[in-house]
């Protein structure tokens, strides 16, 4: 699968492996974001949608993919996550309500996959439910979260 990662220059240097989940959203913090190329609504339509860009910037894109030994833990489904949440389930306060929320625990998530993959079906099925946490995320997703496991697309 082609992955687009849009708005800046890759700089392995600055690549972050120290995944970490935000203090309240269920999203990780680290790796390399991108959405896939042929995406039903990926980070480019968003961004078109909302009209989300800056123009005195250069549109640059870095196109990657997956190296084909990387595992990647997929949600496709409300299933596929309430299986992940299982498995890699830790407690948060939410920041709207004084109530817990069971997100994932993206570091453990991290020690186990190589990165994470958000299909279009799994954030149209999970967006809807706000107290699974993916209000924040915008649409089809791909997180890295080794920069071993990832190979650059030279076009």
């Amino acid at each position: 699968m082609e992955i687009i990662t849009t708005g800046f220059n890759f700089d392995s240097k600055r690549f972050n492996e120290n995944i970490k989940k935000h203090s309240f959203l269920n999203k990780p913090r680290g790796g390399l974001w991108g959405s896939p190329v042929n995406s039903e609504f990926g980070w480019i339509d968003w961004c078109n949608s909302e009209d989300f860009s800056n123009s005195s910037t250069p549109k640059v894109n870095f196109k990657w993919t997956f190296k084909k030994d990387a595992k990647i833990l997929k949600i496709d489904s409300k299933e596929d996550y309430l299986k992940a949440l299982k498995r890699f389930k830790v407690q948060t306060r939410s920041s709207y309500f004084d109530e817990r929320d069971e997100h994932l625990d993206w570091w453990r998530v991290s020690m186990y996959y190589d990165g994470f993959h958000l299909s279009y079906r799994g954030f149209c099925e999970l967006k809807e439910n706000f107290s699974w946490g993916f209000s924040s995320w915008d649409c089809e997703s791909i997180v890295a979260f080794k920069l071993d496991k990832i190979k650059p697309i030279i076009t």
